[in-house]
């Protein structure tokens, strides 16, 4: 996913060999929403990070934008290359629509 012109990568690598964190991949994706729906047809659930509570007060703009691009997608032990193989390829797949 490295290198792709509308994918941002905010994990920092864990250690010099550029392993991520093994937690989750957190992307900043300009149409969100759409992206999140497209995964969810495709079996993978984000999670969306950094819904703000407008009602009580007005955030500035770094936190607006996280709030709108954001989307985690978990990993964990439970997953094998296969099924991770799996996830990068759904997501360069929309990128390809």
């Amino acid at each position: 996913l490295q290198g792709h012109s509308d994918i941002t990568i905010k994990s920092k690598p864990l250690d010099k060999n550029g392993n991520y964190v093994p937690f989750g991949l957190f992307l900043l994706v300009e149409k969100r929403d759409l992206f999140y729906d497209y995964l969810v047809d495709k079996g993978i659930i984000g999670e969306i990070q950094w819904l703000l509570p407008l009602d009580y007060y007005t955030p500035g703009e770094d936190a607006l934008f996280l709030s709108k691009h954001n989307l985690m997608i978990h990993c964990d032990q439970r997953y094998d290359q296969k099924e991770m193989c799996y996830v990068a390829d759904i997501i360069l797949s929309f990128f390809s629509i």
